[in-house]
């Protein structure tokens, strides 16, 4: 289904919005993944990291590079979730629709 969308993508046609696999849930994975990932390392860093001059571990001064790197491609991953949304608005797509509850 990956293939499937991104040759789609390569000639014009979005996929269908709504919760299914493919690129779409590949890329949501991926999010959700790099979010959390981001995440416990931010609270790795914040929590672990010594206090008043003393110089970190170096397991916790590796993981500062790798939190900076996870957060730009979390902002990569914002700017083109947001992108996505608005060319699915711009093609009139009923995007917004997955947000209603009761039919």
């Amino acid at each position: 289904m990956v293939l499937t969308d991104t040759k789609g993508l390569l000639r014009g046609r979005l996929p269908p919005t709504g919760p299914r696999g493919g690129l779409v849930g590949l890329v949501h994975g991926l999010g959700l993944l790099a979010v959390t990932w981001m995440g416990m390392t931010g609270a790795a860093i914040f929590f672990f990291l010594p206090q008043g001059g003393t110089p970190p571990g170096a397991t916790l001064h590796s993981l500062v590079p790798l939190h900076t790197l996870l957060a730009n491609i979390v902002w990569a991953y914002w700017i083109g979730h947001v992108s996505m949304v608005a060319l699915h608005v711009l093609r009139r797509d009923r995007i917004w629709d997955i947000f209603r509850l009761w039919e």
